[in-house]
């Protein structure tokens, strides 16, 4: 099953504002579950059903996508120029234009790339996909989409020019008066901070491992050790503070953060940071942000919402631990060095300018993976095993997201959005192989052209009969 897009570099029609940093989103289609169709699992389901509960949430999920084409920006140019601008000034009002259009589509231009829009918050993943689906169709007409890339020549600048979408992740506040409660006498500025805390420890020690769902093609793009440089490169070049040289955070430093959200810049360059950084005069309210991604959400989204799966049950395992006690998974003292050396070669940082490695094959390298802590799940159940010797990363991806994907009965497998993604890359096949079918992947039809799903989808219980 193949479809060629045709490429389409005007939007004709402005869809309603959805900046994810609006915590006062209320539009229908996030929480409504018929609308997903068969695609929505039930757990995915349960958060739609009781958006905003802690039993069933760990945070709100944002998303700024990043394409840059300079056919899109050339014919923008182009058009609008010949319809309502003097020659004069034509580049500076086409800028003025193409901001304009920016915000009113649920963007923020910010000179970064011709085409660039955030939307959010979302409780699920699949809720991040539709909407995507929904702003772009609604834009340019429906099944109508372009080339997706996540890098791109451009003439002007006389280089290739990355194209990086990033995810974020903000605890619901209700997960901060839980905190508050149980923990610090009512204090909700503590229990943000322990929320807070909980979600960078977690990201930290567990993200590298789902680094399939947001890399594009067969490696990451060669800027990527730039733009999300993993958190042991940067140093005094890049004006750090102290308190941030350290990967796992502990709560009275991440207060620090926290309680002055609104007056400082945190964001940086780093594989995750924190960011409430400013736009047009204002922060936006603090997230953590996963800087390394270049899929589209149908594909990112899916790992989005499985980091937020496993910090759900760091925050649940803390209920029953006091502050200072490690809760969220932990990498053992042996593996953090491996798990440096495997990001420093898929993201390049090792050489800044140097050519990322093949995701896949690093994955297959790295190793062994272990965890002083784990990731338990309700009922005891482990998604990270404590103590457990991985062979590699990818035996470490393959464990983590077969804890998704078995779960769902067999037959329903196939039709389930998350189990459709999932099972696209444990077979190792790169998203860019599947450029045409990315954008169907929530269809009720469906199937890969490179990895096709049988009826009644199972995987093995090891992951070497898959490499």
């Amino acid at each position: 099953m193949s479809y060629r897009w045709p490429v389409v570099c005007l939007p004709v029609e402005a869809t309603p504002s959805r900046m994810w940093w609006n915590l006062d989103e209320t539009a229908p289609e996030l929480w409504d579950p018929a609308i997903y169709g068969d695609a929505i699992t039930d757990w995915e389901k349960e958060i739609i059903i009781n958006a905003r509960r802690p039993d069933f949430q760990s945070c709100t999920m944002g998303h700024e996508v990043e394409q840059v084409d300079e056919k899109i920006k050339r014919t923008m140019h182009n058009v609008v120029t010949k319809s309502r601008l003097s020659s004069e000034d034509a580049e500076y009002r086409f800028r003025i234009f193409l901001t304009h259009t920016m915000e009113v589509r649920g963007g923020d231009y910010d000179g970064s790339g011709p085409w660039e829009w955030s939307f959010g918050p979302y409780d699920t993943g699949i809720q991040g996909a539709k909407v995507f689906l929904k702003d772009v169709w609604g834009t340019l007409g429906e099944h109508v989409a372009w080339e997706w890339h996540n890098e791109a020549y451009v003439p002007s600048r006389g280089r290739v020019r990355g194209c990086g979408s990033h995810l974020h992740f903000r605890p619901i506040d209700e997960w901060w008066r839980k905190f508050a409660d149980t923990h610090f006498g009512g204090d909700i500025l503590w229990g943000k901070a322990l929320a807070f805390t909980l979600l960078w420890n977690t990201l930290i020690d567990t993200a590298f491992a789902l680094l399939p769902f947001f890399c594009w093609g067969d490696r990451f793009r060669k800027e990527a050790g730039y733009c999300a440089a993993p958190f042991h490169i940067p140093d005094r070049a890049m004006n750090l503070p102290s308190r941030w040289r350290s990967r796992r955070l502990k709560v009275s430093t991440v207060k620090q953060f926290t309680d002055d959200e609104r007056r400082t810049d945190y964001r940086r360059y780093l594989f995750i940071t924190f960011n409430n950084g400013l736009h047009h005069g204002h922060f936006h309210p603090l997230t953590v942000e996963l800087r390394v991604n270049e899929c589209p959400p149908t594909i990112s989204c899916v790992g989005q919402q499985i980091l937020c799966r496993l910090v759900l049950f760091a925050f649940k395992t803390q209920l029953n631990k006091p502050p200072n006690a490690v809760s969220s998974p932990k990498l053992a003292r042996e593996s953090v060095e491996v798990v440096q050396d495997f990001l420093d070669e898929v993201l390049g940082a090792h050489r800044y300018g140097g050519r990322p490695r093949p995701l896949f094959d690093k994955m297959l390298e790295f190793g062994p993976i272990v965890y002083e802590n784990g990731c338990i799940a309700p009922g005891n159940f482990p998604y990270i095993k404590p103590r457990f010797r991985y062979d590699n990363v990818f035996h470490l991806f393959y464990e983590i997201v077969k804890n998704v994907f078995n779960p769902v009965p067999r037959r329903d497998r196939k039709k389930y959005w998350v189990c459709r993604v999932i099972w696209l890359l444990v077979h190792r096949v790169p998203p860019e192989e599947e450029a045409d079918n990315v954008w169907l992947v929530l269809e009720r039809d469906f199937n890969w052209d490179n990895a096709p799903m049988p009826d009644e989808p199972v995987l093995p219980k090891s992951y070497r009969e898959l490499v």
